[in-house]
Order: C-alpha cells, then structure tokens, then sequence
C-alpha cells in the first residue's frame, strides 16, 4: 500500500482451514485511502506479486463528484495448500 501511494491504518486477516481435503483459505481486508490511480497500481501490483491471490471484494466512496481521494475497502482472497 505505501510502495503505491495509499493511506493503510489497519488491516483484517482472517484463515479459514480446510473442513474437507486440503486447500485452505486467507482473507485479508484492507481500508485504504487515495487517488484511483494508486488503488489500480495497489491492487495490480498485488495480484501480479502473489499468483494465489484474488480480488473477492471492492467498495469505493468519495466525499463529492470533484473530490479525488476515495475511500475504499479491498478484500482479497488467498487460497493454500493445507498441511494437513
């Protein structure tokens, strides 16, 4: 999030194990505040860095039309091979 410009206080984590066979799964949740263009390059630079990773949510908002910063929550999803 700094590498792309954007305004991180906390994040959410959250793994749930596999019930049956074994493919587990993270979900991180992340508040973010900033231009448009530093949310692409945020999200893009994730999902190029971790191939495992999907977008699974995404909520924009914005004070007003002319108002450029946006606030935004990312919801991202990682799948993994459980060890047992």
């Amino acid at each position: 999030a700094a590498e792309a410009g954007l305004e991180l206080v906390s994040g959410r984590y959250e793994f749930t194990p596999a019930k049956s066979g074994r493919i587990a799964r993270y979900r991180l949740a992340f508040p973010v505040r900033g231009s448009y263009p530093q949310l692409r390059r945020f999200i893009d630079g994730t999902l190029g860095a971790v191939p495992a990773v999907a977008l699974e949510g995404l909520r924009l908002e914005r004070a007003s039309v002319a108002e450029e910063v946006l606030d935004a929550d990312l919801r991202f999803a990682i799948v993994v091979r459980s060890g047992t």
